[in-house]
């Protein structure tokens, strides 16, 4: 391991530096959207990064800087001494405090992003989320957070609706809202719950392209 890298653990297998293959790079309102094939078990995987600084691409051929600091048995390296980071204004610009420089090493090509967060979707797995909140506001941060809300999400009774009501945005056949025992609102828990049940009544079986969503009540 270099002087200022750290391993990335990731859920995504990469046995070896070029063991994954890129299939789309996005980016959208949400953050920047990176499409991979793990080669062991060839499922295809989403790594999101979201309130993004900056991306970089280099092909494979012209990135030994980076290939070269890659640990073994990996494909994903985190740079936590990083001039690229500098360069975006860390130290003088305050939200670049809470920046990451990741970097993504597929077959043909190492992708850098500078980003505060980081989520990994794998293709046909569901999106669960375990609701934890305690207090409105919580809990509108809590989801959008979660579930990878747009930017324009509007932090509301409405716009929460709304936004269960799509989910178009997320790569996954199903969402789960789990709320473990105990889950109280106070006074806004009847208004939530039923928020809850009008969003799945509104999500027909014929909505078959957007994920499906479920609500979970633990005992």
């Amino acid at each position: 391991m270099n002087a200022g890298d750290a391993r990335w653990e990731t859920p995504i297998r990469a046995e070896y530096p070029r063991s994954l293959e890129l299939g789309s790079l996005t980016y959208d309102l949400r953050g920047v959207h990176v499409r991979v094939l793990e080669e062991h078990s060839q499922a295809w995987w989403t790594i999101s990064f979201e309130t993004v600084q900056g991306v970089r691409i280099s092909t494979w051929e012209s990135a030994s800087h980076l290939t070269q600091r890659l640990p073994e048995g990996t494909a994903f390296l985190e740079r936590t001494q990083s001039a690229w980071l500098d360069e975006l204004g860390r130290g003088v610009v305050p939200y670049m405090d809470r920046s990451r420089h990741f970097v993504v090493s597929c077959y043909d090509q190492v992708i850098e992003v500078a980003a505060w967060t980081v989520r990994f979707a794998r293709d046909g797995a569901p999106r669960e989320a375990r609701v934890t909140a305690t207090t409105k506001a919580e809990l509108l941060t809590q989801l959008a957070r979660e579930l990878q809300f747009p930017a324009y999400f509007g932090h509301n009774w409405d716009a929460l609706f709304d936004c269960l009501c799509d989910l178009s945005w997320l790569p996954v056949p199903s969402v789960r809202l789990v709320h473990p025992s105990g889950f109280d609102l106070g006074a806004e828990q009847a208004a939530y719950e039923q928020l809850l049940a009008d969003a799945v009544q509104e999500r027909t079986p014929q909505r078959t392209k957007e994920p499906r969503l479920e609500v979970v009540w633990e005992e």
